[in-house]
């Protein structure tokens, strides 16, 4: 049986520090996850 899995990638932009794109990051995974989404990654 087949099953589809939605998978969202976190881009952030720029920022003056790890934490600062890892909050961001964390504020567009709980949108993503609300939308559906499965799988979160991010691109780097």
């Amino acid at each position: 049986m087949a099953r589809s899995l939605s998978v969202a990638c976190l881009q952030t932009g720029p920022k003056a520090g790890v934490l600062a794109a890892l909050e961001e990051a964390f504020a567009f995974g709980i949108v993503a996850v609300v939308r559906g989404a499965d799988w979160l990654t991010r691109p780097e």
